[in-house]
């Protein structure tokens, strides 16, 4: 359903100059959501992912703020990709 449940995790990934960041988002801390906000009771069930989708925004669940957002451009360049 497009509009389902959506499960979602919120992520900071500190700026790196150096080099590649690698950053890991275990299925097991997805949170179910429903247009932002979160919904409780729900199983994820990893045979059925047919989406994936990154966000920057200033809000996190159930309308409240990111406390890391920042006013800005951003990139993302990703190298690799996997499920684990």
């Amino acid at each position: 359903d497009f509009n389902g449940i959506c499960w979602t995790t919120s992520i900071d990934v500190p700026t790196n100059t150096k080099g590649v960041t690698a950053v890991k988002v275990p299925f097991s801390k997805q949170v179910p959501t429903l247009f932002a906000k979160t919904v409780p009771n729900q199983t994820f069930q990893s045979s059925n992912v047919v989406g994936l989708q990154f966000a920057y925004s200033k809000f996190e669940y159930d309308g409240d703020l990111n406390p890391n957002f920042t006013v800005g451009d951003m990139h993302l360049q990703i190298l690799e990709m996997s499920a684990y």
